[in-house]
């Protein structure tokens, strides 16, 4: 049985590029863009480990009012929510159509699995055209838990109606890939903007540059044996 493609979202597939202009007119560098993200991941870990979920986007919004005022700027929280917003339409990689596409020829199934809100990503697959190529977006907002929470991963394997060795998730984020193995799943890793450590690279069914060059490596695969 080939795998089931549990994919992430932001950095995997929508990049997050189109917001570094919103960085320079909030008054930051465009480098601040990767420190607020990786702050507001942060805050949801912290979040998760203490019991205290709020939707993703309302940690987005606090980490970018943190960020401005540690740098001594103005922080409107209806500006920093404006931006927030933004997220629903940010563009997917160039890589992403040609590979949904190919796992649509191949009959490989995809879904989404992401911290965000549903409708939000939704929205910016559906600018894209490429919500047709996706059997399901499935958010933590349904079990009030953040990736890498295994729980996060447990519940997208319920939703689909599949078993655990026959699911990989597909992301750029070795955070996300732990979470995944940690929960029984296989993972693959396409090599975006972050490096993947030994320690979980030999863990991995795959690891490439390209989406589209992971998912015909993942046609080849039949089985998938990790252990909980």
């Amino acid at each position: 049985m080939r795998p089931l493609i549990l994919l992430d979202s932001i950095d995997t597939c929508l990049s997050l590029d189109p917001l570094r202009l919103s960085m320079f007119r909030l008054g930051l560098a465009e480098s601040h863009l990767e420190l607020w993200f990786t702050r507001a991941l942060r805050d949801a870990f912290a979040r998760e480990v203490v019991g205290e979920f709020v939707p993703f986007k309302d940690v987005l919004i606090d980490a970018l009012e943190a960020l401005l005022i540690s740098r001594g700027k103005p922080a409107e929280r209806d500006e920093c929510e404006a931006i927030v917003d933004d997220f629903s339409e940010l563009p997917p990689h160039p890589d992403v159509r040609p590979a949904l596409e190919r796992a649509r020829a191949e009959g490989l199934r995809v879904a989404v699995v992401m911290n965000g809100s549903e409708k939000a990503t939704r929205k910016a697959f559906d600018r894209a055209n490429l919500a047709e190529l996706v059997e399901r977006f499935i958010s933590a907002d349904e079990i009030e838990h953040y990736k890498p929470s295994r729980d996060v991963y447990l519940h997208a394997v319920r939703v689909l109606g599949v078993r655990l060795h026959t699911c990989v998730l597909v992301t750029a984020h070795p955070w996300d890939v732990r979470g995944a193995l940690s929960a029984g799943l296989g993972a693959a890793f396409v090599q975006r903007r972050e490096a993947i450590t030994a320690d979980l690279a030999n863990d991995l069914v795959a690891s490439r540059p390209s989406l589209e060059a992971l998912f015909a490596d993942l046609e080849q695969v039949t089985e998938i044996r990790r252990s909980a």
